[in-house]
């Protein structure tokens, strides 16, 4: 029941907007960019009818991906079919509203993986290794694949917000120092969005103020951002706070202080905490001292 609550609370979170395209599919955005466009298409179809005719056409490609483990859909994301987890689908005028943008995240995620594949075609051995790292690009790792138990995923479930999908987006960075296809993918996918995401933050801040972006004041919020009117965006997506904690910790190691840079690590790890060990740990921080402190570490 605890699992399909925090499945249910994920799924309405991604639901009534349609912003997987740059939060699951950032990496593919600039890596494959016409096959971004291709899930888009899908995905936005998805909001008007559920279709099979992309199914049908493509069956063959899917058929073998699926066979190979490179396509898996993101059910840490979607709303069940029956029971509590499906709640949100039958209300009244919303649960259409839920059915559509759940759908539409579902049918993004799942182009992606087969237009990847699709252009990774070549040798078996090759493709075992390519669906790994296909996997890790759309966030979908596999807790079969890699040999996961119930009872780890019900834990995982209660400490971690998206447990699949971190492990996933985070792996292809582990994944990038490894040998063979999946590690070449790897490497092609980070570098493609380390590259085009810097590029977009450099000229979008400059076209914004004149001058280049923050990238040196690590302890400032608009690290890595680009100004847009009174405010800041990232084009890092979901790697943004990734790469400022690597630079924060980097930086005050290298001033002698690695206790500094070991609380910069933990309160990224505790970014990615479940809304119980968030609800809890802000609870407790009240109870004793009278105030919180956010991910910032301001009051």
């Amino acid at each position: 029941v605890s699992e399909e609550a925090f499945r249910l609370w994920r799924s309405m979170l991604v639901s009534l907007d349609l912003s997987a395209g740059y939060i699951q599919g950032q990496q593919l955005f600039f890596r494959n960019n016409v096959a971004w466009w291709r899930a888009q298409a899908g995905s936005l179809g998805a909001v008007l009818r559920q279709t099979m005719e992309y199914v049908a056409k493509n069956y063959d490609v899917i058929d073998e991906g699926i066979r190979n483990g490179a396509i898996l859909p993101p059910t840490e994301y979607l709303f069940a079919q029956k029971g509590f987890g499906a709640l949100p689908t039958r209300l009244p005028v919303l649960g259409s509203a839920f059915t559509r943008t759940n759908r539409a995240f579902e049918w993004f995620t799942f182009v992606g993986q087969v237009e990847l594949y699709r252009a990774a075609q070549g040798n078996v051995e090759e493709l075992v290794s390519l669906s790994s790292s296909i996997r890790k690009i759309m966030g979908t790792e596999s807790y079969a694949i890699l040999g996961v138990s119930r009872r780890q995923r019900v834990v995982e479930s209660w400490i971690g917000f998206a447990p699949r999908f971190y492990r996933a987006l985070y792996g292809t960075v582990g994944q990038a120092f490894t040998p063979g296809p999946g590690g070449d993918s790897a490497r092609k996918a980070l570098g493609a969005m380390i590259a085009g995401a810097t590029a977009i933050t450099v000229g979008a801040h400059y076209a914004s103020t004149g001058k280049l972006p923050n990238f040196t004041e690590v302890e400032k919020e608009t690290w890595g951002k680009f100004k847009v009117g009174d405010s800041y965006a990232s084009a890092y997506g979901p790697f943004h706070s990734f790469f400022r904690t690597l630079a924060r910790a980097g930086v005050y190691s290298s001033q002698g202080d690695p206790g500094r840079a070991a609380q910069e690590v933990g309160r990224f790890f505790k970014s990615k905490g479940s809304l119980a060990v968030r609800g809890a740990e802000t609870f407790a921080e009240l109870a004793v001292t009278g105030e919180s402190r956010t991910f910032e570490g301001e009051r």
